[in-house]
């Protein structure tokens, strides 16, 4: 496994509409470990491949405090969605700028496994990251949030508060004090 560079706004190749996986086997397989890796090491819970520079529709999440519940996602596609939350939320691409966006609170996703297998998810808590990853858009718009000139980046001091903050939200927490980040239920006895 590898760490890969992470691109940064405001790089053009964040901008670029991402193609459908049509190839699966081993060298997928390297390129979804290898983003785990980078979104691991940066700390993140979420990374698109074009935020490394492979313009591909996968996704990566690990929204769990210990990091070991790891989803793949290739060639996601929201199927419904329902409610709104409104909440923070940044970009490994945009270090130390968050931004409030609104979001649908439940999505239905369909997608591909690294082995090309179709499988459907109903998502609470982490539809707010699987909907951030809509990768034909998602990247654009965001970018397209951060850098409107009212939404200048975060002070040196908050953002230094919210890394620190980010990263011990990532840390294992104490016995009996895991708190649920979200929930996931596959359809029709899928795996995950």
């Amino acid at each position: 496994m590898a760490v890969l560079p992470i691109l940064h706004y405001p790089d053009p190749r964040l901008r670029k509409p991402a193609a459908p996986v049509t190839q699966f086997g081993t060298a997928l397989q390297r390129v979804v470990s290898d983003m785990f890796e980078t979104m691991y090491k940066a700390p993140g819970i979420g990374l698109a491949a074009p935020q490394v520079n492979l313009a591909q529709r996968i996704v990566v999440i690990d929204i769990s405090r210990e990091c070991n519940e790891p989803r793949t996602f290739i060639n996601p596609e929201i199927l419904e969605r329902q409610g709104k939350d409104v909440m923070e939320e940044g970009c490994l691409s945009v270090p130390d700028t968050y931004e409030t966006v609104e979001r649908a609170s439940w999505i239905k996703v369909r997608a591909q496994d690294v082995d090309g297998q179709f499988f459907e998810l109903t998502c609470e808590g982490l539809s707010r990251c699987v909907s951030s990853m809509n990768l034909t858009t998602s990247m654009a718009n965001f970018l397209s949030i951060v850098s409107r000139p009212s939404n200048a980046p975060a002070s040196a001091a908050s953002s230094k508060k919210r890394n620190v903050l980010r990263s011990e939200q990532r840390r294992r927490p104490a016995a009996g004090s895991m708190q649920p980040v979200g929930t996931c239920r596959l359809q029709s006895g899928q795996r995950r």
